[in-house]
This record gives C-alpha cells, sequence and structure tokens, in this order.
C-alpha cells in the first residue's frame, strides 16, 4: 500500500518539514513521481526547507526541470537557488529566465541569468513583443548590446496597446518642431541606437 500524493503534496505546500520527513522515513514506499510532485509543490509555494528536504529523495530535473520553473514563476528565489545545482536552468529553452523576468522577479533573474540562456530569452521577448511584460526587471550590462537592454525602459516605449502586432515607440522622441526620423521596430533598434549616441 502507497502513501497518498494528496498526503505528501499538502506537507510540501503548508511548509510542514517534520510530516514530510516522517513520510520519507516510513515504511510505507513513496513512487518517484509522488516524490517529484511533492517537490514541484514546495518549490511553486516557496516551502525552501521542504525543497531542501526533498531534493536528494527527488529528480529535480523531471518534466523539463519544473520545480525549478514553478518557483521562478512564483519569485521564489531562495527555492531557486536551491534548485539551480541540481536542476537543468535551461530547460525548455530556459523558461525559468523568461518567466522570472516576464512576471518581474528580479531576486530571480539575478540567481538564473549566468546559467540559462540569455540570448534566446531575449530574442524570444523581442520576437514575440514580450517585453512590454517587464515591468521593473534590469539586466545586467554584459557583453553585447542584447544584453544591455533594461527592461524596465523598453517597456515604456511601447505603445499602451497590448496587441503583439503593435511596433514599439521611439523612446527619444525629436525635439520640438523637428522632423520625425524612421520608425523604431525592434528593442535592439532601440538599444544599438542609444549606444551609438553614447560614442
Amino acid at each position: 500500500m502507497s502513501t497518498s500524493p494528496q498526503t505528501l503534496n499538502t506537507a510540501a505546500r503548508n511548509g510542514d518539514t517534520a510530516k514530510i520527513a516522517d513520510l520519507l522515513a516510513g515504511k510505507t514506499p513513496l513512487s518517484q513521481d509522488q516524490r517529484n510532485n511533492a517537490l514541484i509543490v514546495a518549490a511553486q509555494n516557496g516551502r525552501a526547507e521542504c525543497v531542501r528536504l526533498l531534493i536528494p529523495h527527488s529528480n529535480p530535473q523531471a518534466l523539463d526541470s519544473r520545480a525549478l520553473l514553478r518557483a521562478a514563476v512564483n519569485g521564489h528565489a531562495d527555492c531557486v537557488t536551491l534548485l539551480i545545482p541540481v536542476s537543468n536552468p535551461k530547460a525548455d529553452n530556459s523558461r525559468a529566465l523568461l518567466e522570472a523576468i516576464l512576471r518581474g522577479h528580479q531576486s530571480c533573474v539575478d540567481v538564473l541569468f549566468g546559467v540559462s540562456d540569455v540570448q534566446h530569452v531575449l530574442k524570444k521577448m523581442e520576437r514575440e513583443r514580450l517585453l512590454r511584460f517587464g515591468t521593473c526587471v534590469l539586466l545586467p550590462l554584459e557583453v553585447d548590446v542584447h544584453q544591455r537592454m533594461e527592461v524596465h525602459k523598453v517597456r515604456h516605449m511601447l505603445q499602451e496597446s497590448v496587441r503583439p502586432e503593435k511596433k514599439l515607440l521611439d523612446p527619444d522622441p525629436p525635439p520640438k518642431g523637428a522632423a520625425n526620423g524612421p520608425a523604431i521596430k525592434t528593442a535592439t533598434d532601440i538599444v544599438a541606437r542609444k549606444t551609438k549616441k553614447k560614442m
């Protein structure tokens, strides 16, 4: 007879480390799926001590490192930090970093940035006009133009409409009475233009 998955998941959700320890040490066997799901539930709810307890008994890379993804989605940087060494941050095209950026979880972005495929994430955001959701996240000023993008500034370059076909607005409107320049279509164009002005 196996332990009810609800029992372990409830303990993980509520942060009941004592109950989890009893279940893990008990005579009633826990399936691999039960342990994996409990880790995901704990990460999703920010139960860092439960995550720490469950990691040795589960597979953090299961389901494209879903535990890491759920922690990032919900802004639990402590859980993200615990899971990074045993997960694959680049799983599902570094979706954990993407979700952290879109949801404005700066602390999660900070710990995921150095271990994710940043170029892929930023190109996807630009391609799908997802930068409009990055309300307050700053990306480290490293390597090239893409990684110099400050998402909270780019957001204000977007039109009010959230329709994906809308184009970015020029962040530097011309002086009063001056002719308008060509429309800027991508975030890369905007950053490249700003960089050129500073040179």
